[in-house]
């Protein structure tokens, strides 16, 4: 019975660099090859600084990356991140521009004592007038 032998070069069991992570996470890198980054970090690192780009509008902070492939991604993101948040600041502003909704009302009649007055609802509140011809305030009933 013979024992097989494996063959491994330097160049496939060596990490590239440090052998650290660029993204900050601190695991180490366990591919082969001249990676920098674990599997999906490259996106969360560039995505990371794409975001803080964007809350403090210094662009200078996605020089850190290694690639231009990553400082465009991460740009990408930036400019994401700005067109929604101009997005949600113009819907806040529409919103409160817009005038107030118009109650409708639903009127009708109620009996008091003798007489019988206008009422009015809206689904949830049903008031009555104080006059019975309408020109009065109107009180919850």
């Amino acid at each position: 019975m013979t024992k097989t032998q494996t063959t491994e070069t330097p160049a496939t069991t060596k990490a590239h660099g440090s052998g650290n992570c660029l993204c900050g996470c601190g695991e180490l890198v366990q591919t082969m090859g001249r990676s920098l980054y674990r599997p999906g970090h490259d996106a969360r690192h560039a995505g990371n600084l794409g975001r803080l780009a964007a809350e403090t509008g210094d662009d200078s902070v996605l020089d850190v990356l290694p690639t231009p492939a990553l400082k465009a991604k991460a740009a990408a993101v930036a400019n994401n991140a700005r067109a929604k948040a101009q997005a949600r600041a113009d819907r806040e502003a529409a919103k409160a521009n817009k005038p107030a909704k118009a109650t409708k009302w639903t009127y009708g009649e109620a009996k008091k004592g003798r007489w019988t007055y206008p009422t009015r609802t809206n689904g949830k509140v049903t008031e009555v007038n104080s006059s019975r011809d309408g020109s009065g305030d109107w009180s919850a009933l």
